[in-house]
């Protein structure tokens, strides 16, 4: 049986750095930050492709001496004449060692396997959370079916039927939108990783295990991921800002314009703030995946929220990827039916998990 957690318990190791919330357009990214690394780990760069099987196969290299962690939602998206694929499921692998992991194809009509000797360490992407969301819930952590989202890819964006032409066309298509927005946020002093709000609805809790591996993935969350899903809803009609509003007839002197902003400010982080909250009172079982060493990999699982992490011991987590549930990733609700007044007054309870 799976034990249950809220999850403000898997985060109460970290804090919510409140000033360096960054908003843009109808995307929030909330930063996460902790005092403390965990440096007992492989680095990004040091898990590599080592060799393409089949379709529903790809195997994976550590070159390093520690443990290292295959991330879920590692996406190849790439020129050579081979099916772009997806890692639905994060892995643990050995030290210096090689591990046969399950794939999902995100394009249906190109033939080919990677030649791993020309990928990059960089060269990977990581699929939109309501994308990641559907992976999980169509595969196992020990299986990969080859075409378990193509159904979902041909209604995923509306101006096109992305599993007949790949998210390949959707990233060239709105290239200059996701490189506008990847512009437009930044990475924070001992940040590990993100809480992420698109059109008012928690959409992804992103944390790696130091602060170089979330340098070395930011761009690709931000752009390839976040961005991306954010794209998409504005692509639908259904986006809904989330910045300050200042009420300009408030406005006849400078210091008026300062009052009003402070005050817009203020009332915007406590939205963000109370919208948090009430994501992270929500509970997940957490499930034994594997274990490698001082290392737990853990499916993490609800009706609202679906994912996995990686604790070190028996209650610290080092690596988190929560994104909405099935059907629950589709949800657009607007921003102000998002805050049930009785759980303003207290978001956070007392575990420890707090806005800072």
């Amino acid at each position: 049986m799976p034990t249950v957690m809220q999850i403000q318990e898997i985060l109460k190791t970290f804090t919510v750095d409140r000033k360096h919330i960054q908003a843009v357009g109808n995307m929030v990214v909330v930063p996460i930050t902790s005092d403390h690394e965990f440096t007992d780990v492989a680095d990004a760069h040091e898990i590599t492709l080592t060799r393409d099987h089949t379709y529903n196969r790809m195997e994976f290299k550590n070159n390093s001496s520690r443990v290292g962690i295959v991330i879920q939602g590692y996406t190849l998206i790439n020129d050579q004449r081979a099916q772009d694929r997806t890692v639905p499921y994060a892995h643990l692998i050995k030290a210096a060692n090689t591990k046969i992991i399950p794939a999902n194809c995100v394009q249906s009509h190109q033939c080919g396997t990677f030649n791993a000797n020309q990928i990059r360490p960089d060269d990977f992407m990581i699929l939109p959370p309501s994308i990641r969301g559907m992976a999980l819930a169509r595969s196992t952590y020990s299986e990969g079916e080859t075409g378990a989202l193509w159904d979902y890819l041909r209604t995923w964006s509306r101006s096109m039927d992305c599993r007949e032409n790949g998210l390949r066309q959707f990233y060239s298509k709105f290239k200059d939108n996701l490189d506008i927005f990847v512009a437009q946020f930044e990475p924070v002093e001992k940040q590990l990783g993100a809480i992420v709000l698109i059109n008012g609805k928690v959409v992804a809790i992103d944390i790696m295990p130091k602060y170089a591996t979330w340098k070395a993935v930011w761009r690709t969350l931000i752009r390839d991921s976040y961005g991306a899903e954010a794209v998409r809803m504005g692509e639908t009609g259904s986006a809904v800002l989330l910045t300050a509003n200042i009420k300009s007839d408030d406005v006849k002197t400078v210091d008026d314009l300062e009052t009003a902003f402070e005050s817009a400010k203020a009332v915007f982080y406590d939205e963000i703030q109370s919208l948090v909250g009430n994501a992270v009172q929500l509970s997940v079982g957490v499930r034994e995946l594997e274990r490698t060493g001082e290392l737990t990999m853990v499916k993490l699982e609800s009706e609202h929220y679906s994912g996995q992490g990686v604790m070190h011991g028996s209650e610290r987590f080092i690596y988190v990827s929560l994104i909405p549930a099935g059907a629950t990733a589709e949800q657009k609700e607007r921003f102000e039916s998002l805050r049930p007044a009785t759980l303003r007054s207290n978001p956070y309870g007392t575990t420890g998990f707090r806005f800072h």
